[in-house]
């Protein structure tokens, strides 16, 4: 007996994962493993967290998720209520279409796993959407892998050269790595204003990235509700996820489709038909029926051809009202007559879930995937029904018992569960076979007998006491449950006064509840034991994955750089096609035999040498043609008459006189007054004579020299010390700390004497530099560098055009001469 797909699908809505692994393979002569079943039963009841949605891989039935089946199907407000009727599930949706969608993104999963057929039908649907939609409509095409490349940055109509190119650019996209479908819808969203907005998702519906916590489920459903967005999905490939994708689709008022066979020209049409529709979104909906409240986000994703699904808790009336909020317009939806109907116990389960996630966890779309849901629980409860009846005829009445009261708490309405409950009950022994004394007062019993019902009654209380104690402390403190048993079993085979078929009755119960306290102990070891083991495993493995997730990161890298560097080797660069070969054996010698990685090498070694190949063709084919233009520019004639005339040594001196001061040297840098009068000072004799012998400060020759030239005015000369330079700044008393000997200077000029006092200082090679007004002592290298170099320029015209008298007729000459050349070349 197995699981439909449809089943698989509910069972991992429901958390209920104890037969939904497909390790249920039992049959009359071979029943599962109690264990195993009873561990996964366990955790079908527990709080379920956004974290563990089991956003992963599933297979899901098409109905499930299916739009209803027209306008007409059902009223717009429609109540299903829990087979406790204290659940409830509220189906509304509009009465009109209000939205018109014209922009539409379409997101393509490029992934490793889309490869071969589910390549081509991938390309098939997208262009099948495209021929889907409306003139006047605007696309944008996004592709996401291991990388998001939007191929459009954006909105283009359909007819535009960019979106043939996009698509062009699409169809030799290599697939590569896995796909962060979070990731991938806000790099989508970038640039996207607030108005109303498609996304056409087609891919399998699995994420290669970390599971989604609450808050990050939250915030990417805000962001694509902030967006104007509305998540539309086609599952198409190998393997097909539709968690995530279907709460996508439920929070923002889209659509999802699967492709169930090959025709997908019809699914994309559906799906171009429903992204032109955009949803609308109400805020504040709340129950204005007193003692009915909702289970709802804060702003619900209404569209006019399938109803929204919102959950709430409370006994129904006879009229049920909701109220929300639309545009700031109050909107009210009545539920009346036929349009409350009765559901099954599957309405209490989804509604508790969607309780535990504030309304976010909603998988399901509209009546028709409410309707399969219904149908998938009343599988899942047979089929649980089905192995604790054979449990039960193989002897293992307990393990039976347990699932069927596990499975009760998913059903506790069904009648076949609760009959199968209550005869294991009674064959396990566990039914109360002690009732109340059966004592008739009208009978004349004697005290001894009264006596004895009485201390019947307290015995029964006392081993009820001891084994619900026993049962309450068996799993911490399994020794003194036991100890406990114990003593209550030897007081009640010491007790004499109670009926011998009553203390064989408390007997049994208190060796049962024994055997469950000491069974329950072994399994708890064993159960430790396997902890232990599980969480050095579950280490190990998550140590593994850590370290295989560094590995994908940096392999993902490698390849965005392969692909950078092809596209940026394509646009000119050649050079990039051997960086991206480079970059390729690197990714191959982290993951030798990777496809991804030999791919992105066959691509970048066979472009990079095609290239050249090109080159070397263009190379020959340019020198051939230069060649030849030098062959035929041999065969041009020139002219050379007149001879070039100088002009005499005479008239050289004079033009050297006259250009001294007219044409002399000019610094691009502004020259203040005080620093040509210390350029001037530098190039005359000393006003007074120098005179030191013996050791002298260096600091003190030279303000003796700058007092000599500011008493001659009119400028004030400062020589000091230049404290920028690297060798010099760290010395602020350098000039006086050093010694020069025997100076003895008179006569020459300032830029001399300075250069042989500065000879005689050994451990420097010193000179002065004017900078900001005054004379900086520093080294030679920092004078030299650039930063202080000083461009001049200098006009040389009156040398190049001659001026001589009669130049003019021979330059015209000249230059007819070359007329003649150009003349004959032409």
């Amino acid at each position: 007996m197995g699981l439909c797909p449809a089943q698989r699908r509910f069972v991992q809505r429901f958390g209920f994962y104890g037969f939904a692994s497909g390790e249920l393979g039992w049959s009359a002569s071979a029943a599962p493993s109690w264990g195993k079943h009873m561990r996964r039963l366990a955790g079908s009841l527990r709080s379920i967290s956004l974290a563990s949605l089991g956003l992963g891989v599933s297979t899901f039935c098409g109905t499930a998720f299916a739009a209803d089946n027209g306008p007409a199907a059902a009223p717009d407000a429609v109540a299903v209520t829990a087979a406790d009727q204290q659940h409830l599930a509220i189906a509304l949706r509009l009465a009109a279409p209000a939205v018109q969608v014209n922009r539409h993104i379409l997101l393509v999963d490029t992934s490793a796993s889309h490869s071969g057929i589910y390549r081509q039908r991938t390309l098939q649907a997208v262009r099948s959407v495209l021929q889907g939609l409306p003139q006047g409509s605007q696309v944008r095409l996004v592709a996401a892998d291991s990388s998001v490349s939007v191929m459009t940055p954006e909105f283009v109509s359909l007819d535009s050269p960019q979106l043939s190119a996009a698509l062009n650019r699409l169809s030799l996209r290599t697939p590569m790595g896995a796909t962060d479908l979070a990731a991938a819808l806000r790099s989508s969203l970038q640039g996207v204003s607030e108005s109303a907005v498609s996304i056409a998702y087609i891919g399998d519906g699995m994420s290669a990235g970390d599971m989604l916590s609450g808050t990050d489920l939250s915030a990417l459903v805000t962001d694509l509700q902030t967006s104007g967005a509305a998540f539309h999905a086609m599952l198409l490939g190998p393997r097909v996820d539709a968690q995530l994708s279907g709460i996508l689709a439920n929070q923002t008022g889209g659509s999802l489709q699967q492709l169930q066979n090959d025709d997908v020209a019809s699914v994309a049409g559906l799906m171009a038909g429903q992204l032109q529709q955009g949803p609308v979104l109400v805020r504040d909906l709340r129950s204005n029926t007193a003692g009915v409240s909702l289970t709802a986000p804060a702003a619900v994703a209404l569209r006019s051809n399938r109803h929204t699904l919102v959950y709430g808790a409370g006994a129904v009336p006879a009229v049920l009202e909701v109220t929300g909020t639309i545009n700031g317009k109050s909107q009210t939806w009545k539920v009346a007559g036929g349009a409350l109907r009765q559901g099954g116990s599957e309405i209490g389960v989804l509604a508790r879930k969607a309780q535990q996630t504030q309304g976010l966890n909603s998988p399901y779309l509209g009546l028709e995937g409410l309707a399969a849901a219904s149908g998938d629980f009343t599988s899942l409860i047979g089929e649980s029904i089905a192995a604790a009846e054979v449990l039960s005829q193989q002897g293992q009445k307990l393990q039976a018992l347990e699932i069927v009261s596990q499975a009760r708490l998913l059903d506790s309405g069904n009648v076949r569960l609760t009959a199968l409950e209550t005869a294991l009950l009674d064959e396990t022994g566990k039914a109360d076979r002690l009732g109340p004394p059966s004592v008739d007062e009208g009978d004349a019993l004697s005290k001894t007998e009264v006596r004895g019902e009485i201390l019947t009654q307290r015995m029964v209380q006392s081993v009820n006491a001891a084994i619900d104690e026993a049962d309450r402390v068996a799993a911490e403190q399994p020794e003194y449950a036991m100890t406990l048993l114990k003593d209550v079993l030897e007081a009640v085979r010491s007790s004499r006064e109670i009926a011998p078929e009553k203390r064989q009755e408390l007997e049994r119960r208190v060796v049962a509840a024994y055997t469950r306290v000491d069974s329950a102990r072994q399994t708890n070891e064993i159960r430790q034991l396997q902890l232990s083991e599980t969480r050095a495993n579950l280490e190990a493995q998550r140590e593994r994955l850590a370290q295989v997730n560094l590995e994908e990161q940096r392999l993902r890298t490698l390849i965005d750089q392969v692909r950078g560097l092809l596209e940026r080797a394509r646009r000119g660069d050649v050079n990039a096609y051997e960086d991206a070969e480079a970059v390729s054996r690197e990714a191959l010698r982290d993951e030798p035999g990777n496809g991804t990685a030999t791919a992105a090498l066959v691509m970048s070694e066979a472009s990079g040498q095609l290239q050249k190949a090109y080159d070397l063709i263009n190379l020959r084919n340019d020198r051939f043609l230069e060649t030849l233009y030098q062959v035929e520019l041999s065969h041009v004639p020139f002219p050379d008459e007149p001879p070039v005339q100088y002009p005499p040594a005479d008239v050289w001196r004079a033009l050297t006189i006259k250009r001294k001061e007219k044409y002399k040297s000019l610094s691009l840098r502004s020259i203040k007054p005080v620093e040509e009068w210390l350029e001037k000072k530098l190039d005359e004799p000393l006003p007074r004579a120098l005179s030191y012998p013996g050791d002298n400060s260096l600091g003190e020759i030279l303000r003796f020299i700058a007092d000599a030239y500011t008493a001659e005015g009119p400028y004030t000369m400062r020589i000091i010390l230049d404290e920028s330079d690297p060798d010099l700044g760290d010395k602020p008393t350098f000039l006086d700390d050093t010694q020069v000997a025997d100076v003895d200077l008179a006569g020459i000029t300032m830029r001399n004497a300075l250069e042989l006092i500065f000879a005689k200082v050994k451990d420097q090679e010193l000179t002065v530099m004017i900078k900001n007004e005054v004379m900086m002592v520093t080294t030679v290298a920092t004078a030299e560098s650039e930063e202080n170099l000083v461009t001049r320029i200098y006009d040389v015209a009156d040398l190049v055009v001659i001026t001589m008298p009669g130049m003019g007729g021979g330059m015209g000459g000249g230059m007819g001469g070359m007329g003649g050349g150009m003349g004959g070349m032409g």
